[in-house]
């Protein structure tokens, strides 16, 4: 039996059924067989890592009765999406923040709120969908949609833009962007590969590996997630957590040969 290591309140990191059969599309292009390696030397160009993260809030939920009697839900929430910023001879520091806040309604409804004391205003949006969650879905994607423009609006030639999560919202696919995916919700690697991510040790990495045309992969463990016993308070032995190995999907504009660089930069700010 194992205990994860991440918070219960967070869900478990790990939703890849036992089924999946992995990607057929993966091909491995650092190593001819997967390889757990370690950190190795910097390079001597470090660049500038710009973390970006969104997040949203359901604030209250919402409905009206339509003229044809059916009921059309709608959510009153926030996103908002930030970034800090790493540079190599200074300190962290915070970037620009935005917040957008909006009144969702489904089923193709309409409808404003007021504005409130204090400033506060919802912009109005509407989906076709009548499902239930479909106000919250909108504003789940709309948030992922301004962590892809703020991503985009980062890249430059002296900086590395750190996304959380994977890249299907990322609007520049000829900038240096790599995508922090930190819950396992499909094997990327056929079974066979897949089994062997949990022998990562700390800070090490599986070698690349391509998906598709534009994107290269591996899979990253964080540092100090080692297992403790309450009773005898002992390191447990055994399999590690899922929940600190993380994968990390790039789009390079360079040849694969120094994509390993910017996974390097990575791993060492880690």
């Amino acid at each position: 039996m194992y205990v994860e290591s991440w918070a219960q309140s967070y869900g478990s990191p790990y939703l890849v059924k036992n089924d999946d059969a992995g990607s057929a599309n993966a091909e491995l292009v650092e190593t001819p067989t997967l390889e757990c390696l370690a950190p190795s030397q910097l390079p001597a160009e470090i660049r500038t890592l710009v973390f970006v993260d969104g997040v949203r809030r359901g604030e209250a939920s919402l409905y009206q009765v339509l003229d044809d009697e059916r009921v059309a839900r709608g959510i009153a929430g926030s996103h908002a999406c930030g970034t800090a910023i790493v540079s190599p001879n200074g300190p962290a520091g915070f970037g620009e923040m935005r917040v957008h806040r909006l009144v969702i309604w489904g089923s193709g409804a309409v409808g404003e709120l007021p504005p409130a004391a204090g400033g506060w205003a919802w912009e109005s949006k509407s989906v076709a969908a009548d499902d239930p969650t479909a106000p919250l879905d909108d504003l789940q994607r709309r948030m992922r949609n301004a962590e892809g423009v703020s991503a985009a609006s980062l890249c430059g030639s002296d900086r590395i833009v750190v996304a959380d999560g994977p890249l299907d919202f990322a609007l520049r696919r000829d900038r240096d962007i790599v995508g922090f995916v930190k819950t396992h919700r499909r094997a990327l690697l056929e079974p066979a590969l897949h089994a062997r991510i949990p022998r990562l040790r700390p800070r090490e990495r599986t070698s690349l590996f391509r998906i598709g045309d534009e994107r290269f992969s591996c899979y990253l463990r964080l540092a100090g997630c080692g297992f403790k016993c309450e009773e005898s308070n002992r390191t447990l032995p055994g399999r590690p957590s899922w929940g600190s190995s993380l994968p990390l999907i790039s789009r390079f504009s360079f040849p694969i040969e120094k994509a390993p660089a910017s996974i390097r930069i990575i791993v060492h700010a880690e």
